[in-house]
């Protein structure tokens, strides 16, 4: 695992990345486990990746294990709690071999501060990321676990 990290890296999603975004986002695994669970248009995620690339409030980034795209990481500041939240998606390829833990660590080092993340029920993937990344649940809410690092 500490090899897996230490090679990851993110860099700052680009309008560029709009193909691959898309085709993580309409992933039926990563749907599944979205608050949003439609298959979302190449033109409505058009406009969805221009915006977020222009909020000075949202951080995207995509995730690299020697040069490979492997997922993507987005932290959206809240100013009045004072915290990021986080969400992340892994390439399915990917899953299951401790790179989405080491693309949240990677987020949660470059961006410091207090943290939150909202988490389906039943996606024990997800938790365990959080975990990791040392966020302890809260609370649950209609089929939603809350996670923070405060």
């Amino acid at each position: 695992m500490s090899r897996i990290i230490e090679f990851v890296k993110i860099r700052t999603a680009q309008l560029s990345d709009l193909e691959i975004l898309l085709e993580w986002r309409n992933d039926f695994e990563t749907r599944k486990n979205s608050h949003n669970t439609d298959t979302i248009d190449e033109v409505n995620h058009k406009k969805w990746l221009e915006s977020t690339l222009a909020n000075e409030n949202i951080q995207l980034f995509i995730a690299l294990f020697n040069n490979n795209q492997i997922g993507t990481v987005r932290a959206d500041y809240n100013s009045n709690l004072d915290s990021w939240e986080i969400s992340w998606t892994i390439a399915a390829n990917y899953r299951g071999l401790g790179y989405g833990k080491a693309m949240v660590k990677c987020l949660t080092d470059r961006l410091k501060g207090r943290f939150r993340a909202e988490i389906k029920e039943g996606n024990t993937s997800s938790i365990k990321i959080a975990e990791f990344c040392k966020m302890s649940f809260n609370k649950k809410s209609n089929g939603i676990l809350y996670y923070s690092n405060y």
